[in-house]
């Protein structure tokens, strides 16, 4: 609105300023002419602009009500999550405080990172303990807690990539099913791990201490990735033979 109102004020100085430019080069019958257009041109213009002034306060009364209603709204779904005064401040300073953390870590190098695997590990507790409160269902609090998780699967993968560069073992984060598929059959068939589904066992048994059932992986577990290589042992083989049509 305000744009609209200040375009309208200098079409109306730019045509005060064509006036008196077009003086000078035509006929007095032509710019009889063209002030009489100018002069409707402006005189539709100012009414355009009262008409917008006047149509202000109504707009502002409507952006106020609207406000309002998100409010009440909102309000209304902290009271149905039992949120009290109380319990909303100590919920958004956590929050604050968890975010704050992220934010570190990720500005720290991916060397450094290597060193502050124990911290990582730390957030995601205190994040998935938040995700545990009734009020982290609320949407302006969910999307912070998504936006955390997000980073602090950057964090993780990073810390894994390092990992391996230097000579570690290879880890692999567990990602969403929603989202990413990832069960250990698409795990495996990813080209940075196996790039054949069917080594999918190698994986179930290089993590038997989490993994109890190969159907069940759940998102951010770190999984170690066995090296490649045909499946040898009989465990191996008979999981791939009685599971394989469970876990795909």
């Amino acid at each position: 609105m305000n744009a609209r109102r200040i375009i309208l004020c200098l079409f109306l100085a730019a045509l005060t300023r064509s006036v008196s430019d077009a003086q000078s080069t035509m006929s007095k019958e032509e710019w009889q002419q063209e002030m009489q257009d100018n002069t409707k041109q402006r005189d539709d213009l100012q009414h355009e602009l009262a008409t917008l002034n006047k149509e202000i306060p109504s707009l502002q009364q409507q952006i106020a009500s609207i406000d309002q209603q998100i409010q009440a709204t909102q309000d209304a779904t902290m009271a149905l999550a039992g949120a009290t005064l109380e319990m909303r401040k100590s919920f958004e300073e956590q929050l604050t405080g968890t975010e704050s953390t992220v934010d570190s870590l990720a500005g720290k190098s991916d060397a450094d990172l290597e060193a502050h695997r124990t911290d990582v590990d730390k957030v995601q507790n205190q994040k998935d303990a938040l995700m545990k409160e009734k009020i982290a269902a609320i949407a302006r609090y969910s999307r912070r807690l998504e936006a955390i998780q997000e980073k602090l699967d950057g964090l993780k993968s990073t810390i894994a990539q390092q990992m391996i560069a230097e000579g570690h073992e290879k880890i692999y984060v567990v990602k969403t099913w929603a989202k990413d598929r990832d069960c250990l059959w698409n795990i495996a068939r990813k080209p940075s791990i196996y790039d054949n589904a069917l080594l999918w066992p190698k994986i179930f048994q290089g993590n038997r201490n989490q993994i109890k059932d190969p159907n069940l992986i759940y998102p951010h577990e770190r999984l170690k990735i066995p090296p490649a290589g045909p499946l040898a042992s009989n465990e191996e083989m008979r999981e791939t033979e009685t599971s394989t049509h469970r876990i795909r």
